[in-house]
């Protein structure tokens, strides 16, 4: 397995390859993103600047001073965030990171995110690694004043 770091607004997520060799297309299905066309992919190597991988371009994981990857949409992902549509280039973002692009401080604020019926919370893991789509819906929270005894 080889790692591949992921450059995200708020910090760095690693995931593995099985392949050494992937084409531009493999690492972006390998991360669940397709199709390949709607992103960017970017290949950052120490002491150079970023090099732009397109979605045939092999890869060479084995390559020494790789230091990371970096996406970004070609087009803009439209969400909603409390009953607001928002639109962002971003492909991975935090509830934390949402939270703060939305105007609410993630210190007194968590998220919730609408699928269906189903919610998911992430009051506890406001640094999860979410994969924006068109279409998601997102909550925000007031986090309650814990009670002094």
């Amino acid at each position: 397995m080889y790692r591949i770091k992921i450059k995200l607004k708020g910090g760095t997520k690693e995931y593995e390859s099985a392949k050494s060799n992937p084409t531009g297309r493999e690492l972006l299905q390998e991360l669940g993103l397709a199709p390949a066309e709607d992103y960017e992919l970017f290949m950052k190597i120490a002491h150079r600047e970023f090099e732009p991988i397109q979605p045939d371009e092999v890869v060479d994981l084995t390559k020494p001073g790789i230091e990371f990857f970096q996406l970004r949409r070609r087009l803009e992902i439209t969400y909603e965030f409390d009953d607001e549509v928002v639109s962002s280039y971003e492909c991975f973002v935090t509830p934390a990171q949402l939270l703060l692009e939305n105007g609410y401080d993630p210190e007194k604020f968590y998220l919730k995110k609408i699928e269906g019926r189903k919610e998911i919370n992430y009051k506890r893991d406001k640094d999860a690694p979410l994969s924006l789509r068109n279409g998601d819906k997102f909550i925000s929270f007031k986090e309650a004043a814990t009670p002094v005894a």
